[in-house]
């Protein structure tokens, strides 16, 4: 049978649900096609798992180079270009978190024994005289700061300063990094 009578016979068998006979060169040639076409298929199926995880590998890199905030904040410092490369662990910007503002004071030695982790405090700032924020004690420094020389005496002791770092509750929004700041500590009396 010739090819065409094949590919006939098949249209028949399609169409009338019979058994047509093929010589056996025309079965070989049509069983080493269909092996040739599994294995294109193969190696498409592979190309798609291989494109696949390239595009996974792309996108990864693409979020690596992205630089994002990990959280919301306000930008105050940006010490990159567009388009400059970045060593590993270059600072690239200085963000501020409004929400967690927060104020250094330094307080003699005799005051260390009522202020306490987690003490509620007065805050006020000069653009709000006569406002108070209120503020919560978040660390006290366990060594002096400003210390004399030669501490020997009572005086010298006097003289030493401890940090102490006040959490600045800024719902209203009104507070900024960078005000002065005065704090009154309710357990201290001056």
């Amino acid at each position: 049978m010739s090819s065409r009578r094949c590919c006939a016979a098949a249209v028949v068998i399609e169409t009338t649900g019979g058994f047509t006979q093929c010589s056996p060169n025309d079965a070989e040639r049509a069983a080493s096609a269909a092996k040739t076409q599994e294995k294109n298929l193969e190696a498409a199926r592979m190309r798609v798992e291989q494109a696949s995880a390239n595009l996974v590998q792309i996108e990864t890199q693409l979020r690596e180079m992205r630089v994002t905030a990990p959280s919301d904040c306000i930008l105050e410092v940006l010490s990159v270009k567009v388009g400059d490369v970045l060593p590993a662990n270059r600072e690239v910007a200085t963000l501020l978190l409004p929400q967690h503002l927060w104020v250094r004071v330094y307080v003699p030695e005799t005051w260390l024994g009522y202020i306490k982790l987690n003490d509620q405090v007065r805050v006020r700032v000069d653009s709000f005289r006569n406002k108070d924020f209120r503020g919560t004690v978040e660390q006290i420094n366990r060594q002096a700061e400003f210390t004399p020389r030669n501490v020997q005496t009572f005086e010298d002791r006097i003289r030493q300063v401890f940090g102490v770092k006040v959490w600045l509750d800024n719902s209203e929004d009104k507070l900024r990094a960078g005000m002065s700041a005065d704090v009154y500590f309710p357990n201290v009396a001056k």
